[in-house]
């Protein structure tokens, strides 16, 4: 209310001293000998108009001040603000009308309401951030226009991308006209899908959606999604493969079974000599028959998602001599050498029945792929976890199967026992190493089944090894010998 009482302290003045000049010059005032003046009269008028300016300009400049101050700290905080700086408004002399005082307050609480804000949209924003790059998948957003708004963390990664891509067209950092050609049906309101091969080896599927607009004027922009299907469209090769692998394994006996069986049946049974041969060559290949079967019994049991290992402590010596009876007879008959280093009371957490299965499916192989007359060693020792990885850093650890059973039923310690079975044998080329733990997967096809092998040995010692929580690794050279092991939780 302080304006309000200047401007009418103000005019009360100018009133009061335009009546008092009318009553000294115009009614001549109480001097009798003093002409009388006329309101009329030019130098009355200049005198009021000039009194009227020095008042009114007094009221002005009494309102200014306060103004001018209010202005010069209102330009100060809205430079302030400009760059981002959070900066109340500075306290203004002298201290200026109510009015003025209300509107400097309405400024200032308009500025806190608005740093508020700027406040949780910076850390709305954050979290946008955060959740954005926080997506496995790789996330792509684009204007109407088709080109770059943002790519989060996963699709950097995935495609290399190391440099700001905002405003750039989508194709220069996916680099493929599949996902241009997406992101344009995109754009005119259509969710499209395709997959694309990415280095040569990565699958992705990509699916591309329209950004709406709220009022409905058509798509503002798209949303891309890339997911990586890589290991999906592997699995499905690995099934193709097996389905045509076990087709071939169990088509090659029964071809034999029944070419025997018609032979026999055209004659062959009057010849003693012809029929006693076909029948074993019958019963030989039913044994195989059987031993597929079998492994197939095994392999499928490992896999189901009810197996559940039985931990206990097992002697490991007991172990490798079970395994070594096993395999005693086809190693007497090759004149191979095994012999174990072994070191004194070593226990380990494990399943026996299942690591004498693993342990004589690495050793039988070492032993046919043996030279006549050649040797195998069959080691163990206990190591830390810290210096097993060390030491076997530079050997091939094999990929797949459930790797968590033994550690989430507390089992797994820190120090590790590490066995493993070596011979100087055929090798295997480096190109194929990778694979040898596929089932069905054989260096030598031939070979293999002239020994009786059904492809499916390591396989399942891969998948008894990682029923316990552990790998199986392979180092082998070509010419040389072979080194095949695994680890197990120490007692």
């Amino acid at each position: 209310m302080r304006l309000k009482w200047q401007l009418t302290l103000g005019g009360g003045l100018l009133v009061a001293g335009v009546l008092l000049l009318a009553d000294l010059y115009v009614g001549g005032g109480s001097d009798p000998t003093q002409p009388t003046r006329r309101i009329g009269d030019p130098q009355f008028i200049l005198l009021v108009l000039s009194l009227g300016a020095l008042a009114g300009a007094g009221m002005a400049w009494a309102i200014k001040r306060p103004l001018v101050g209010l202005t010069r700290a209102l330009r100060t905080a809205e430079a302030a603000w400009a760059r981002g700086e959070s900066t109340k408004l500075s306290a203004i002399s002298p201290t200026p009308a109510q009015e003025v005082v209300d509107l400097y307050g309405a400024a200032n609480a308009l500025h806190n309401r608005q740093a508020e804000i700027a406040t949780d949209l910076a850390s709305e924003n954050s979290r946008l951030e955060i959740i954005f790059d926080s997506i496995s998948e790789g996330l792509l957003v684009t204007d109407r226009h088709g080109r770059l708004i943002a790519a989060n963390r996963a699709l950097r990664d995935l495609f290399g991308i190391n440099w700001a891509v905002e405003g750039r067209p989508a194709v220069e950092a996916v680099r493929n006209a599949a996902v241009g050609d997406a992101i344009d049906q995109a754009l005119l309101g259509q969710t499209p899908e395709c997959e694309i091969t990415f280095a040569g080896e990565r699958n992705l599927s990509v699916h591309a959606a329209p950004i709406l607009a709220s009022d409905g004027s058509g798509p503002v922009g798209t949303v891309t999604m890339f997911y990586e299907i890589t290991r999906l469209r592997r699995l499905e090769r690995m099934r193709a493969d097996f389905v045509a692998n076990v087709s071939h394994e169990l088509r090659t006996p029964l071809t034999a079974i029944k070419g025997c069986a018609e032979t026999l049946a055209d004659g062959a049974l009057q010849d003693p000599q012809a029929a006693a041969r076909f029948v074993d060559v019958i019963a030989t290949h039913a044994d195989r028959l059987t031993r597929i079967l079998e492994d197939l019994l095994s392999l499928s049991r490992l896999e189901s998602e009810q197996t559940r290992v039985e931990m206990a402590d097992a002697n490991v010596q007991k172990i490798v001599q079970t395994a070594c009876e096993a395999v005693s007879r086809i190693a007497a008959d090759r004149k191979i050498t095994v012999t174990t280093e072994i070191a004194d009371g070593l226990r380990a957490r494990c399943e026996r029945r299942l690591i004498e299965q693993a342990l004589i499916n690495l050793l039988d192989n070492a032993v046919k792929y043996s030279p006549e007359g050649g040797s195998v060693v069959i080691r163990a020792k206990r190591q830390t976890r810290s210096s097993a990885a060390v030491e076997l850093a530079g050997r091939l650890w094999s990929a797949g199967g459930s790797e968590t059973t033994a550690d989430e039923s507390g089992t797994r310690s820190d120090d590790a026992i590490v066995v493993e079975v070596a011979d100087r044998g055929v090798g295997i080329p480096p190109a194929e190493v990778e694979r040898v733990f596929e089932r069905f997967y054989r260096v030598d096809r031939g070979r293999s089944r002239a020994m009786g092998g059904t492809g499916l040995g390591l396989s399942i010692t891969r998948h008894i090894i990682a029923l316990h929580g552990e790998r199986v690794f392979v180092d082998s050279e070509f010419g040389v010998g072979s080194v095949f092991g695994f680890t197990l939780s120490a007692a």
